[in-house]
C-alpha cells in the first residue's frame, strides 16, 4: 500500500533515473520538466485518490497488475510532452520506484498487532 505522495515522488524520480539521462532533447526543459510532472501529477490527483481506501492507501499491486494487463493487450502507449513510449518494463520499473518511496514499519512504528 502506498499513499499518493509516494506515487508523486515516484513518478518525477522514474524521469530523473529512467528518462532525463536518455533524452538530451529535454535538457532544453532543465529543471522544468520536474514542475511539468508535479502540475500533471496534482491535476490528476483526485483521480488517484479515487483508488485509495478510507486511509489513503492505494494498492499499488493491484494497479500494477492492472496496467500490466492493459499494457500487454493495448501496447506502449505516447507521453507526449516527452515524446516517449511507456511500457510494461517501464511500468515495472516505476512501480519499484514507488515502493522504495514507503518508509519500512519497525517495531517502534508498526502499528499494533489486532487481538
Amino acid at each position: 500500500m502506498v499513499k499518493l505522495t509516494h506515487i508523486h515522488t515516484g513518478i518525477i524520480k522514474f524521469y530523473e533515473q529512467e528518462i532525463a539521462p536518455h533524452k538530451k532533447s529535454l535538457m532544453f526543459f532543465g529543471m522544468a520538466m520536474p514542475l511539468i510532472i508535479n502540475n500533471f501529477v496534482r491535476k490528476n490527483a483526485t483521480m488517484i485518490e479515487l483508488l485509495a481506501d478510507e486511509n489513503g492507501d492505494i494498492d499499488i499491486d493491484t494497479l500494477h497488475n492492472n496496467y500490466t494487463k492493459f499494457l500487454e493487450n493495448n501496447g506502449p502507449f505516447k507521453v507526449p510532452v516527452i515524446n516517449a513510449d511507456f511500457d510494461a518494463k517501464d511500468l515495472d520499473k516505476l512501480v519499484a520506484i514507488i515502493k522504495a518511496e514507503v518508509p519500512v514499519a519497525t517495531p517502534a512504528t508498526a502499528p499494533a498487532p489486532v487481538l
